[in-house]
């Protein structure tokens, strides 16, 4: 071969030799880039199916705390993404919220965990008073429903009528300081002392007088029950301590606080129509006092001044607390005249708890009720708790209610205490929106 024609040749290959490579690199550019481009597409539709399950968890959450609407699955759809949502309820209190985010390919699963946040004070008494005790005028008895005993707790006496007016108790009194008198006990007594009373069951003592011992030794009908057996002396006993009351300090600052996340109203709640309300502070008073308007509670209210309720007005919890009870607070005085039917939320174990942080203990007038009381009862309202730390509670004839915490307790003539039972495992929260918590959240796929 001539020189030129190898020359020809060389540069043939040569050339075909730059062009194999510049094809082998730009193939290779194009797979790389391919390749990146799929990297990033990914990571974005994993971003956006992230952010899709996000979506779907934030709405049900939305959905939840709101009372609203809400299926058990449902899908919800975002531009070309979409987010199936599913909700596990293993108890009433807990919500198990999974939310599945698919944008092209790629999906992500997100779950959070809700609980209500409750308070479970201790109801375990018909009545439980403080340092000032219980009086029980004639006719007056604490006892259970359906036949159930009626306990109680008293850090202060017990006293009944001197004139023998049949004040019952039927179930076991515990006075941690002081004595019992004039009362008739269906079950045990505990006490320091003992004066003019009918025991059916045991009496723990210190002291005792001569009636009552003969009583307890041979019992009668038809105060006690058949079959009529001698209860046992137990002379020497200590006194049963000194009990604190069922709701801390903390626990009612807490309420308050709640409260206060609902907004501040600067004046009175006038309820002269039907009404929804709460969570919500009041700076003044909470005035019922129109003909038979209901206050539904949606969430903890709290109002610093006092509670005036007449005229077949009442409170309720909204449907929406379910199996959790909800809490009306003043900081003054609460009275009830004339009022309508008092509830939780209508279901059973759910209970309405008007609260007052009054100290009106009954021995000064000032801001204070009829009876210079916390508050006053002259109507029933089962169904409802009412409290008053550190203030006296008064009880006209014949008004029933469920439970009663006070520093002081007097019921008048044929006023009733009936204790229901679902109260020991009564639970508070600050309502359906507010109470509802996030416990966990996190990727699962």
């Amino acid at each position: 071969m001539s020189p030129q024609k190898q020359s020809g040749f060389a540069a043939i290959y040569l050339t075909v030799l730059i062009l194999a490579v510049s094809l082998t690199l730009t193939a290779g550019i194009f797979v790389l880039t391919s390749v990146q481009q799929k990297d990033i597409q990914n990571i974005i539709q994993s971003s956006q199916s992230y952010f899709l399950a996000e979506a779907g968890l934030e709405d049900a959450i939305l959905r939840i705390k709101n009372s609203m609407p809400i299926s058990a699955n449902y899908i919800m759809s975002v531009d070309t993404g979409q987010a199936i949502v599913s909700i596990a309820s293993p108890n009433p209190n807990t919500r198990i919220i999974r939310a599945k985010g698919t944008k092209g390919d790629v999906s992500k699963t997100l779950e959070v965990q809700l609980s209500i946040q409750t308070i479970n004070p201790d109801f375990f008494y018909g009545a439980q008073a403080g340092t000032l005790g219980i009086v029980m005028e004639n006719n007056s008895r604490i006892e259970g429903t359906l036949g159930q005993a009626g306990n109680i707790y008293s850090n202060g006496p017990v006293e009944g009528s001197e004139q023998g007016g049949n004040s019952v108790i039927t179930g076991t009194v515990l006075v941690a300081n002081g004595s019992l008198k004039d009362v008739t006990v269906l079950g045990d007594a505990h006490a320091n002392t003992i004066t003019s009373s009918k025991i059916c069951g045991n009496a723990y003592y210190q002291t005792i007088d001569a009636d009552s011992l003969d009583f307890l030794n041979d019992p009668s009908n038809p105060t006690c029950q058949d079959p009529l057996t001698p209860g046992t002396a137990h002379p020497e006993s200590s006194d049963p301590p000194l009990q604190n009351m069922p709701i801390s300090d903390s626990n009612i600052n807490q309420w308050k606080a709640e409260a206060v996340e609902g907004g501040v109203l600067n004046g009175n709640l006038t309820v002269s129509s039907n009404l929804s309300y709460g969570p919500k502070e009041i700076e003044g008073n909470i005035i019922m006092t129109s003909n038979n308007k209901i206050l539904t509670v949606e969430g903890t209210i709290h109002a610093t001044g006092y509670l005036d309720v007449s005229n077949g007005s009442a409170i309720r919890c909204s449907p929406s607390y379910g199996l959790n009870s909800c809490i009306v607070i003043v900081d003054q005085w609460a009275h009830f005249e004339n009022n309508g039917i008092f509830q939780g939320s209508g279901q059973g174990g759910s209970y309405i708890m008007i609260l007052s942080t009054s100290d009106c203990d009954g021995t000064f007038s000032a801001n204070c009720t009829h009876h210079n009381a916390a508050m006053d009862l002259h109507n029933g309202a089962t169904g409802a708790i009412f409290y008053a730390n550190d203030g006296f509670i008064y009880l006209h004839n014949g008004v029933v209610v469920s439970e009663l915490t006070a520093k002081k307790i007097q019921l008048n003539q044929g006023a009733v205490i009936r204790y229901e039972q679902g109260l020991i495992n009564s639970s508070f929260s600050s309502g359906p929106g507010g109470s509802w918590k996030v416990e966990s959240w996190k990727e699962v796929e």
